[in-house]
């Protein structure tokens, strides 16, 4: 593994990492206090279960891409 693809590994891993913890953090914290303040309109999101699928979707599909990436720059 050259210099550069260390450099990349290590900041897919940064990313991965974020996207982990975004992810273990989601039920517990961030889905339960967002608030979508549209002036006379305010939701929570916990009020929201499709909104709270959507987003954890996309976080593990993210997660999936990222490692997907790592592992190919590791093979290489």
């Amino acid at each position: 593994m050259t210099i550069d693809q260390l450099k990349k590994a290590n900041k897919i891993y940064e990313n991965l990492k974020i996207m982990q913890d975004v992810l273990d953090a989601q039920e517990k914290y961030i889905l339960s206090e967002w608030v979508l303040d549209m002036g006379d309109i305010k939701l929570r999101l916990k009020d929201l279960p499709g909104i709270k699928v959507v987003i954890r979707d996309y976080t593990s599909d993210r997660i999936t891409e990222l490692e997907k990436q790592l592992e190919e720059l590791c093979q290489n």
